[in-house]
């Protein structure tokens, strides 16, 4: 039997849900709109990231993720 692979997961395994994206935006005092940038480190899927976007307009997120799997 072959060991499972670690790097290889289901999307659904570390998505948060957007009302605590959007929890974690409020408790944190960033403000949206224009001007405002936001850096997220570690983007995985990318769904964070586009929660993100949606949140705060376009341009506004930057997304950097070290491993591309």
């Amino acid at each position: 039997m072959e060991a499972p692979n670690p790097a290889v997961h289901l999307p659904s395994d570390a998505l948060p849900p957007a009302s605590l994206v959007e929890r974690m935006v409020l408790e944190l005092g960033i403000p949206s709109g224009p001007g405002t940038r936001v850096l997220e480190v570690g983007t995985g899927s990318g769904y964070t990231a586009a929660l993100l976007a949606h949140m705060m307009g376009p341009g506004a997120v930057t997304s950097v993720e070290i491993n591309p799997v």
